[in-house]
């Protein structure tokens, strides 16, 4: 998958001068945010690397170095570019990917208090539009891959049945959004194995899991949404390239933030 996404881009900016993909900055980020009371907290480092573009990343709290960082700051960036599934080349790759501006099917600006619940709004909808369109049933299955407790709810009050996983240790056994978070590690394959919609965050793309998920998910016939933060340049080539149907994309600054921020939705076959 990587090898493919890489190939794509290196593609696309072939005729461009080394000027246009040139990485401007890069930044790490210790995200600790918990949105409101019930949520989860979310603690993680961030990845962010700028060529035009802002391409960011999710690790594991203190999992990237500043010095990966600094080391990139004025090079090509095709130059830069691993074979490995870390959250420093996939934000390389994302804000190359960004930097070509690919235009949404859809986009919303959030902003205000609730920016939680509006991005989780905006998924929700996107979930009755693919149950509208009889992509899944009237009454599906779905499990959320990187447990987001506001989603989670959201699709509970809607009547659907919800499952959760994720690889937090903190969270594992935990209820969020009624329901108890499945050790990720464990339980994921076969949860995404179970259900007619899985909803995956971008977080599986730097952790290299991703790959994984999409196999099983195209072998038993289970619909994908990608949630994504890490990785949000990739939503239209994740529809086109990949068994994706739906991206729910979102490019830094995210909704953590209280600035406007820009939610971008891709979807298969447009």
């Amino acid at each position: 998958m990587l090898e493919k996404l890489t190939e794509w881009i290196l593609s696309a900016t072939a005729e461009l001068p080394a000027d246009a993909m040139r990485v401007e900055g890069a930044w790490l980020l210790h995200l600790n945010y918990q949105p409101f009371v019930n949520e989860r907290l979310f603690r993680y480092d961030v990845a962010l690397l700028q060529v035009r573009a802002t391409g960011a990343a999710y690790s594991v709290y203190n999992g990237i170095h500043k010095s990966e960082l600094n080391a990139l700051v004025g090079r090509n960036a095709r130059e830069l570019i691993t074979d490995k599934y870390s959250p420093v080349n996939v934000a390389l790759l994302d804000a190359m990917y960004g930097s070509l501006s690919p235009e949404p099917d859809e986009k919303f600006l959030i902003s205000g208090d609730n920016k939680a619940g509006q991005r989780a709004d905006i998924i929700c909808r996107e979930v009755q539009n693919m149950r509208r369109g009889k992509i899944i049933p009237a009454r599906p299955k779905i499990v959320n891959v990187g447990a987001i407790g506001c989603i989670i709810g959201k699709l509970k009050d809607s009547g659907m049945t919800v499952s959760a996983t994720d690889l937090d240790r903190g969270i594992i056994g935990r209820e969020l959004g009624g329901v108890t978070i499945a050790d990720g590690a464990a339980h994921t394959g076969e949860m995404v194995a179970e259900a007619d919609l899985a909803i995956v965050t971008g977080m599986t793309i730097s952790n290299g899991s991703l790959p994984e998920i999409l196999r099983i998910a195209g072998e038993n016939d289970t619909r994908v949404m990608m949630v994504a933060e890490s990785g949000a340049g990739f939503g239209r080539v994740y529809c086109d390239l990949f068994a994706v149907d739906t991206v729910v994309s979102e490019p830094y600054p995210f909704y953590i933030f209280r600035c406007p921020s820009e939610i971008k939705v891709y979807r298969k076959g447009k």
